[in-house]
């Protein structure tokens, strides 16, 4: 019994100190951004873009500052070279009731290619309240 505890303790002590790509989380920290969402003067949302690479695996999004009861739109395209399709990673509506910041993540795995072995995604932010968001964008 004693040898079998030494043998799991030794096992486990190796799986949790080597960084593997299989119990990485998207950690890394890529930039901020603040994005103003005026309102048109015919009333419709106006739509934010902005463009990041990822390794693949989880990508995660972070929004604050956030105006109660506002609705968020996000689009997350994969976006290649000119003759490409884009290709939807994310399509969603979030509400944001009282809260003023929330964090979605989504796998981006699928979509890594090309010569730089990376996902080009483009991000589309709406609102359908005047706000400025800051969105974190992590990898």
């Amino acid at each position: 019994m004693k040898k079998l505890a030494y043998v799991l303790v030794i096992v486990l002590t190796v799986i949790f100190t080597l960084p593997t790509p299989t119990f990485a989380a998207a950690t890394k920290h890529l930039g901020t951004e603040q994005v103003y969402f005026p309102i048109s003067s015919s009333g419709e949302a106006i739509v934010e873009e902005t463009k990041y690479y990822s390794t693949g695996g989880d990508y995660r999004l972070c929004f604050s500052n956030i105006t109660p009861y506002n609705h968020l739109g996000v689009t997350v395209l994969e976006t290649d070279e000119a003759g490409n399709p884009s290709e939807y990673v994310l399509l969603d509506l979030y509400t944001v009731n009282n809260a003023t910041s929330f964090c979605t993540t989504f796998n981006v795995e699928p979509y890594v290619d090309g010569t730089n072995n990376l996902a080009e995604l483009e991000f589309r932010f709406e609102a359908t309240k005047a706000d400025t968001i800051n969105v974190d964008f992590y990898d």
